[in-house]
């Protein structure tokens, strides 16, 4: 009641600033839309996060992930500006946050047209879940330090990933670490790998995206 009456007192018009603050009355309309959908959904209640355990709050994030993906659909969002938004305002990192974030930009920005035909469009859709395949057990982020390689095998037409030691092991502490089959992209031959990394010598470090069916 205390801002009602704040606003009310003000020397402005609120819905002015908001129309200033967020490009217009139809973008402002848009955004009202897409969080009153998560407002108005169940699963994407947030008050009761904070007296959950680990492994509850992991798995109302994948039933979060799941209703979030179903409303894209449905709303046929394809604005990965407007994703972002409605995940953020979730208040949770979900499984898919990497994928939005960090899988498909990588597609868009290096992958090659035939890989992008064939990877791209399902990725934006969340036909398929990638990740970012890169924190090592004894390196974290550190790219320099990474030690699994990707050597390119010819006669396969696929690279073959190597973690030589226990910290080169692929290491993923968040969520997507806890849905995801990791252990495929560690050492076994990456037929699910999709290396877009710049090749030198048929060798790159590793710091690869992985796509999990």
């Amino acid at each position: 009641m205390a801002l009602d009456a704040e606003r009310t007192g003000a020397s402005f018009s609120s819905q002015e600033l908001m129309n200033h603050l967020y490009g217009g009355p139809k973008l402002l309309a848009r955004r009202r839309l897409l969080l009153a959908t998560l407002e108005n959904d169940p699963v994407m209640r947030k008050w009761d996060g904070i007296f959950q355990s680990r492994s509850e709050r992991l798995r109302r994030a994948r039933e979060k992930g799941a209703s979030l993906v179903g409303h894209i659909h449905r709303l046929n969002i394809t604005d990965g500006t407007e994703i972002a938004l409605m995940q953020s305002h979730l208040g949770d990192l979900l499984p898919s946050e990497l994928h939005r974030s960090m899988f498909v930009p990588t597609l868009l920005s290096q992958a090659s047209d035939e890989q992008q035909k064939q990877w791209l469009g399902i990725a934006q859709e969340f036909k398929i879940l990638g990740t970012y395949v890169q924190t090592e057990l004894g390196h974290g982020s550190f790219v320099r330090g990474l030690e699994t390689t990707a050597t390119f095998d010819p006669e396969t037409d696929e690279f073959v990933c190597h973690s030589p030691t226990l910290t080169s092991t692929k290491w993923w502490p968040g969520n997507l670490g806890q849905v995801s089959i990791a252990p495929e992209c560690t050492e076994q031959r990456a037929q699910r790998t999709l290396c877009v990394s710049t090749v030198t010598h048929d060798t790159v470090l590793c710091a690869s995206t992985c796509v999990f069916r």
